[in-house]
């Protein structure tokens, strides 16, 4: 899946020539992130606490619906 978005997002870049008075703008406009996130939203990176340790349990066995 990465490869095809990037591959896709290479194509939008490389899109016009080089020359070109508009050259990336597909690119520059699939690359902004202008409204996706609600009025004042922040990006779910940002609003999630960031962790670099494993929980102290790994999976909880006892866990039922």
């Amino acid at each position: 899946m990465y490869q095809s978005i990037h591959s896709a997002c290479e194509e939008l870049r490389t899109m016009d020539p080089p020359q070109a008075k508009d050259a990336g703008r597909l690119y520059r406009i699939a690359m902004e992130k202008k409204g996706i996130f609600g009025k004042g939203g922040v990006p779910i990176e940002y609003a999630r606490f960031q962790t670099d340790t494993p929980g102290k349990e790994a999976w909880n066995h006892g866990w039922t619906r």
